[in-house]
């Protein structure tokens, strides 16, 4: 894997050793705002379901997965009171992970 995406994953991956490094995630999404990118899309996906993950940056790939699907923020619950994953909508999540787009077999481990 390489390219923009997996960036993106090592960004995730040092913002849990330096919870400054999130402030990056918001800047790189943007390059796939509204793209459908399907392995980014995976990725997020899988970091928000992911429990090696703190709260916040499942909290954080959850809602960068809708900025990259171009959906609305605002059919959510209150971020502070949202359940993770409970209060996920699992359609957007399983849509990127079981059936992929890509089929792709790359995984968080």
């Amino acid at each position: 894997m390489n390219g923009p995406h997996l960036r993106l994953h090592r960004l995730f991956e040092s913002a849990i050793a330096n919870p400054s490094a999130a402030n990056e995630i918001g800047i790189e999404v943007e390059q796939f705002a509204r793209s459908h990118h399907p392995l980014a899309c995976q990725i997020l996906a899988e970091i928000a379901l992911s429990g090696s993950y703190p709260r916040d940056l499942r909290l954080i790939a959850y809602i960068c997965l809708f900025e990259i699907t171009g959906r609305s923020l605002c059919n959510i619950p209150r971020v502070d009171l949202m359940r993770i994953p409970e209060d996920f909508d699992m359609g957007i999540i399983n849509e990127y992970l079981n059936g992929s787009p890509t089929n792709s077999t790359f995984s968080i481990s």
